[in-house]
């Protein structure tokens, strides 16, 4: 989870920086269509929280986590397939903004609740705060990257190569035993192990 969490985190900020120049100069947006297309994004991230429990109930939380990384990391493919007469190329960056908001409330609600779940208290400070150094050491270089990438290849390129390494971070999980987590062991359990 956190190597797919940390790869989904550079990814994810090698696209965002690229994103507003892509929206301005190749889709050629107004502000007041660049500032919707975001506040789309914060909308449909709100409904992914409110509706992130009813969805983790139904599929379990390891496909909860892996069905919020792949909709976070197919956003960046749809963007970049947005062209044409702008009410068609803006409906598909209305989509891939939905994908983006509410992709990453539903894998980071599950991601927070498996760390709270499953790492004993005596070794959560220790597990978050590596997951963050890793998040966001990642979003940095992230940063870095996607401005170098943009630059060198082309927004819609970039955006392309970024959707592909979250994906590539995402069949991580994919391939774990996330795929198969129904329901999260009691803490009982758990406490009992880290006591062995």
């Amino acid at each position: 989870m956190i190597l797919a969490a940390a790869v989904s985190a550079f990814a994810g900020q090698l696209q965002t920086v690229v994103l507003v120049l892509f929206f301005v100069r190749d889709l050629h947006l107004s502000p007041g269509l660049v500032g919707a297309a975001i506040a789309v994004s914060g909308v449909a991230g709100v409904l992914g929280a409110t509706m992130a429990t009813w969805f983790t109930r139904r599929v379990g939380p390891g496909p909860a986590f892996i069905t919020g990384m792949l909709l976070a990391s197919t956003a960046g493919l749809v963007v970049a397939s947005a062209a044409g007469p702008l009410p068609l190329s803006f409906s598909i960056l209305l989509l891939a903004q939905v994908l983006r908001g509410i992709g990453p409330s539903i894998y980071g609600i599950n991601q927070q609740t498996f760390r709270q779940a499953m790492i004993a208290p005596a070794l959560l400070s220790r597990a978050n705060a590596t997951w963050r150094f890793l998040a966001y050491g990642g979003q940095s270089l992230g940063a870095l990257a996607g401005g170098m990438l943009g630059s060198v290849l082309g927004l819609r390129a970039t955006l392309i190569v970024s959707s592909c390494v979250m994906l590539a971070g995402t069949s991580t999980a994919v391939v774990s035993p996330l795929r198969s987590l129904r329901e999260l062991p009691a803490q009982q359990v758990l406490d009992e192990k880290s006591a062995a």
